[in-house]
């Protein structure tokens, strides 16, 4: 019998902050991805993207990772900055 492969957890990290674009948003997630290696080995993270609320001045960045602790060190070395992470769970259409 197939043995189902595992998916990786994913984590909302959460952010309020005036400086926001699209394109910080973008570098910040493929710096977190390269960061991921650094905190331990074996760790990675993969940036799913992001929502973007100008009015309100906040951001909701998607990743996958092996932990929430490798995520939050890739988000603090990618310098992205956070008020929150919490593991996501997707639910399909």
């Amino acid at each position: 019998m197939p043995v189902a492969p595992t998916v990786p957890p994913i984590f909302l990290v959460e952010r309020y902050a005036p400086d926001l674009s699209v394109d910080r948003l973008r570098l910040a997630g493929r710096r977190a991805e390269q960061a991921a290696p650094l905190i331990a080995p074996g760790a990675r993270t993969r940036y799913l993207g992001s929502i973007l609320l100008p009015s309100d001045e906040m951001s909701l960045c998607l990743f996958e990772g092996t932990s929430e602790e490798v995520v939050r060190g890739a988000v603090e070395r990618a310098a992205l900055g956070f008020d929150r992470i919490t593991q996501a769970m997707p639910v399909a259409r």
